[in-house]
């Protein structure tokens, strides 16, 4: 079996500081949910080297990323494969100026059969994990364009609070909400995004959605 799956994202920041943000790879678990445990087996970024780490989303999975080429700032290539999970993905991931703006593409190419229970199968693991992280490190990104926060300059998602009813997480001031059980990780994803106070006379949105920004 053999699944191909591409996306792409645009951030508003250069391309140089996007491979700064991406290259270390302790800002992956700044996308809260996904990674865990990430370290280097060998050099990073040089062909041969690993990833290795922990996803948690949508299933707990130990893998490895053997990288097979890096051209910092404009791509990297390498092969990931989870431990005991029966298939690996070779995945490319472009950075590409837009004027003053990046477009980071990703291609996914997946061989093997599963060996672990996958609710919407390969595809759907790929397409998942892909979505979430990439549009999320993306407004992580957009984020550093936004000063300091000091003096009141930006204001963050203080207080939240947990809401029973609906088992989420929420701001008091703008009203996103995250569906994060830990108020650690919904603190972290609500603060991918500026608190910022819904225009008189519009609607506040039932929950936190990270879209499509190619």
């Amino acid at each position: 079996m053999s699944e191909r799956f591409c996306y792409s994202v645009a951030t508003e920041l250069a391309r140089d500081r996007v491979w700064q943000i991406f290259a270390d790879i302790t800002n992956w678990r700044r996308v809260p949910g996904i990674y865990d445990d990430l370290k280097w087996a060998g050099e990073p970024w040089l062909p041969g080297s690993r990833i290795v780490g922990e996803h948690n989303h949508p299933a707990a999975i130990k893998f490895h990323y053997v990288i097979k080429s890096c051209a910092p700032p404009e791509s990297v290539r390498f092969i990931a494969h989870g431990v005991e999970t029966g298939f690996a993905t070779e995945r490319t991931i472009s950075f590409e100026c837009l004027d003053a703006r990046t477009r980071i593409k990703v291609d996914s190419y997946t061989v093997g059969e599963p060996t672990i229970q996958l609710p919407d199968g390969v595809r759907g693991f790929i397409r998942d994990v892909t979505v979430r992280f990439w549009d999320a490190f993306a407004h992580f990104c957009d984020a550093q364009l936004l000063p300091p926060v000091s003096d009141g300059l930006v204001v963050r998602h203080k207080p939240i609070v947990w809401n029973d009813a609906t088992q989420e997480w929420f701001c008091a001031r703008c009203g996103r909400t995250s569906d994060h059980i830990a108020r650690e990780d919904a603190q972290h994803e609500l603060d991918l995004l500026e608190c910022r106070l819904p225009c008189v006379g519009a609607s506040v949105s039932p929950s936190l959605v990270l879209p499509n920004r190619a």
